[in-house]
């Protein structure tokens, strides 16, 4: 069946279809180029999420400070193992109840000592920094350079250090007798006050050079001298100890 059309309505009706047509070829056009940029955004955004970091460098340790200090007064007239005349000298500034002074005790000094100091290319010192937030650093500096007076210096220090967590004025006079001191001596030196003057001295000292901490360390060939700060692996103390002594 045929439609009835009022004249002129065809070409109308095809006028207003030319119209719909050409807004949806311009929109889908607009549409198509919104998608195309949309997708190049995100794929330069992908792209630049992507793309390696640029290298970050790895902080570098600080090299160990180098400072002005005479041998002699380095070592003062401390206990001391290990040749007279080695050609390193390192000191350390100790505190008996300094748990990282346990460890350089335990884990680090022993590799020193058999590399160095029994060959004989080290001399090891040992001054005293009793800390005053801890109560047994200075009974346990006292202990020691007590039984140094009975050639016990560096036995009293490993018994201390190995039994780190057990240290209190009793365990000290246990240590004492398994030593086999002479206890009237050794109680009598420890009831003195000259290793109390000894050890302030030996802060003093170490302060003027900058050790506060502990352990501390001054490592010198006579005509060099480095500070070491903490409980640094043995590694670290290798390198130091070889390059003063090439």
């Amino acid at each position: 069946m045929e439609e009835y059309r009022q004249p002129g309505q065809g070409s109308q009706k095809g006028l207003i279809l030319a119209i719909v047509f050409s807004a949806l070829v311009v929109s889908g056009s607009l549409f198509f180029l919104g998608l195309q940029m949309g997708g190049s955004k995100m794929a330069a955004n992908v792209v630049a999420n992507n793309a390696p970091a640029a290298a970050v460098p790895s902080p570098v340790a600080p090299a160990n400070p180098t400072i002005t200090a005479s041998l002699d007064e380095l070592v003062d007239d401390d206990p001391f193992m290990g040749d007279d005349d080695a050609p390193v000298t390192i000191i350390e500034w100790t505190d008996y109840q300094c748990p990282f002074c346990g460890r350089h005790s335990t884990q680090t000094l022993p590799s020193i000592k058999k590399e160095y100091i029994d060959t004989g290319k080290v001399k090891y010192v040992l001054r005293d920094l009793a800390l005053s937030f801890h109560p047994n650093a200075l009974p346990g500096a006292k202990a020691a350079n007590c039984a140094g007076e009975q050639d016990k210096y560096w036995e009293m220090h490993d018994l201390i250090f190995a039994n780190q967590t057990a240290l209190s004025p009793e365990s000290l006079e246990k240590w004492a007798d398994e030593l086999g001191l002479n206890r009237s001596k050794y109680d009598a030196c420890v009831d003195s006050d000259k290793y109390d003057k000894e050890a302030a001295a030996d802060q003093a000292a170490g302060a003027s050079w900058g050790i506060t901490g502990t352990p501390g360390f001054v490592i010198s060939n006579g005509e060099t001298s480095k500070k070491i700060s903490g409980a640094q692996p043995f590694t670290n103390f290798k390198q130091e100890i070889e390059a003063l002594l090439n």
